[in-house]
């Protein structure tokens, strides 16, 4: 199943990384629970999915999000 979410005028199929924002739409969340989800997914030894830290932004890979998806049948 591809999943297609459009940010602006980009289509995130384009893009190699998501944002809080991003995982928060795929997943039908809030926002806070979004952010739980990929902070606690930025720390420990075995990471469900990579993130990374721009400054302030926190940014997922879309490649390790969509495995993460993948595996837990979403």
């Amino acid at each position: 199943m591809e999943r297609t979410v459009t940010q602006g005028t980009m289509n995130l199929r384009e893009c190699r990384t998501l944002n809080v924002g991003d995982v928060q739409n795929i997943l039908g969340i809030g926002r806070s629970q979004a952010y739980m989800l990929v902070r606690t997914a930025s720390v420990g030894d075995n990471p469900p999915f990579k993130v990374m830290r721009l400054g302030s932004r926190l940014l997922v890979s879309k490649k390790s999000f969509d495995a993460y998806l993948e595996e837990n049948g979403l």
